[in-house]
């Protein structure tokens, strides 16, 4: 009697090892799953935040490239609040990659933002480099576009087809003399590639003489691919759907569709 007593007892405590053995197992499998999907999100930052400056970088040898540097790394200084040291937020050895993410009470704009941008251009990217702001806080990567078309003209600097323009965007990496690379950006607002063509929307800035990119549009074999609005993991970020509007889009009708935008604001309308 004593030992059919037991059986049932000894089935539960080996019910409960085997239990405990599986949810083991599925806690490893899902901390190994984890870790693998943070390394697949680490490389497609690096691929997205591509462009590297070294920390101790020489200046510009020309001196009119020189003196715009200057300016442009010290208009991206860090905007603090008085009695606080930006000091404390220098880019240093110690620290690793970041990356932020949109702030959600932050309001998007259009995603053709014809009517808030100073001048919408189709051009390639001949050029990439990354620069620190003056006070070391930041990272900003500057672009050389060559422009083909203007779709809209900026008043204050005429563009011209055919020349060039600098058009920047924070995020890039910085080198350490050790080696150690830190990267830096915005989850969702990637860097334009060179040799590859887009649609830029771009804000001028008449001190440094270059324009910050709004958002943008790659045109690849005839389709359109918008820059903004992937997460890190490949997907549609939900805090941008709009952005994902015309993906898939035929060149020709998107073209026709931001030339439309910019008649509507020249006649008194408002750009999708």
């Amino acid at each position: 009697m004593k030992s059919a007593k037991k059986t049932p007892l000894l089935i539960l405590a080996l019910l409960a090892v085997i239990g405990v053995t599986a949810l083991t197992a599925l806690h490893g499998q899902t901390q190994k799953s984890s870790s693998a999907a943070h390394q697949d999100n680490l490389k497609r930052a690096q691929e997205d935040f591509y462009t590297v400056t070294d920390y101790e970088a020489a200046e510009p040898t020309e001196a009119r490239k020189r003196a715009l540097r200057r300016v442009r790394a010290e208009r991206h200084n860090m905007r603090v609040q008085k009695g606080v040291d930006p000091r404390r937020f220098m880019l240093t050895e110690d620290r690793e990659s970041s990356f932020a993410t949109p702030p959600f009470d932050v309001p998007l704009g259009s995603p053709l933002p014809a009517t808030t941008s100073d001048a919408v251009v189709v051009g390639e990217v001949s050029n990439a480099e990354a620069f620190l702001t003056e006070d070391k806080t930041a990272i900003i990567s500057e672009f050389t576009v060559q422009l083909s078309e203007v779709l809209k003209d900026n008043p204050t600097v005429p563009l011209v087809s055919g020349t060039s323009i600098d058009v920047n965007r924070s995020g890039g990496a910085v080198r350490f003399a050790s080696g150690k690379v830190i990267r830096q950006g915005m989850f969702g607002s990637p860097l334009p590639r060179v040799g590859r063509k887009y649609v830029f929307f771009l804000k001028y800035d008449s001190e440094g003489q270059d324009f910050k990119i709004v958002t943008a549009y790659e045109l690849n074999a005839g389709r359109i691919a918008p820059l903004d609005g992937i997460s890190i993991d490949g997907n549609p970020s939900n805090r941008y759907p709009d952005y994902q509007k015309y993906r898939g889009w035929d060149e020709g009708t998107f073209l026709n569709e931001v030339r439309q935008a910019v008649i509507n604001i020249s006649v008194g309308g408002r750009a999708k």
